[in-house]
C-alpha cells in the first residue's frame, strides 16, 4: 500500500536498505523503533498489509504470535528490563504492528503509560549507525524461531536450532 508508513519501511526491510532492521521472520520485520527514550524500544511489523489482528488466518496470527515472543525475549536478554510491555494499536499506521516497549523502573516514570512521554522526546532518536549497532546487538542475543529468513535480506530460508 503506497502511503502506509510500515509498508515503506517494510519495502526499505527488503531492498537491504534498513538499517533498523534486526531480523526478517516468515510473517514479520522486527526492528529497532526511531527513538530510544526506553532503551531497546523494537517493533514487529506483519509483512502483509492488514489492518486488524482478528482479520489474520489462525496460522498466520499464532505464527506472529511465535514471533513476537522470540522478539520480546531477545530484548529481555539484551538490556535485562523490569518489565517488558506490548501494544498493538493501530491507530496512527493502520497496519497490524507490535511495539516491544522495555520499562526500567529507574526510568522516573515506571507505572505510568509510555505513550506520554515518547513522542515529546526527540532527543532519543535514532541514527542509521546507531539503529545498526543495537539491532547487532539484539540479534546476538536471539533465540529463533525454526525457520526464519536470513539477516542478510534474501529470500532464501534456513533452519536454526534452538
Amino acid at each position: 500500500m503506497e502511503d502506509c508508513t510500515i509498508c515503506n519501511r517494510i519495502e526499505l526491510a527488503k531492498k537491504g536498505d534498513n538499517p533498523y532492521l534486526i531480523e526478517e521472520f516468515e510473517n514479520s520485520y522486527f526492528v529497532v523503533g526511531d527513538h530510544q527514550l526506553y532503551r531497546g524500544y523494537s517493533l514487529l511489523l506483519l509483512k502483509e498489509h492488514v489492518t486488524e489482528l482478528h482479520q489474520l488466518p489462525e496460522k498466520m496470527f499464532l505464527g506472529l504470535m511465535e514471533e513476537l515472543r522470540v522478539a520480546g525475549q531477545a530484548i529481555e536478554k539484551t538490556f535485562m528490563p523490569d518489565k517488558m510491555n506490548y501494544s498493538c494499536l493501530g491507530n496512527s499506521d493502520p497496519h497490524v504492528h507490535w511495539h516491544l516497549i522495555p520499562r526500567y523502573k529507574r526510568d522516573g516514570d515506571w507505572g505510568e503509560l509510555p505513550w506520554k512521554k515518547i513522542r515529546l522526546e526527540d532527543k532519543h532518536l535514532m541514527d542509521g549507525m546507531k539503529a545498526r549497532e543495537m539491532a547487532n546487538q539484539i540479534r546476538m542475543n536471539m533465540e529463533h524461531p525454526r525457520m526464519v529468513r536470513s539477516p542478510s535480506h534474501t529470500s532464501e530460508l534456513r533452519i536454526l536450532s534452538g
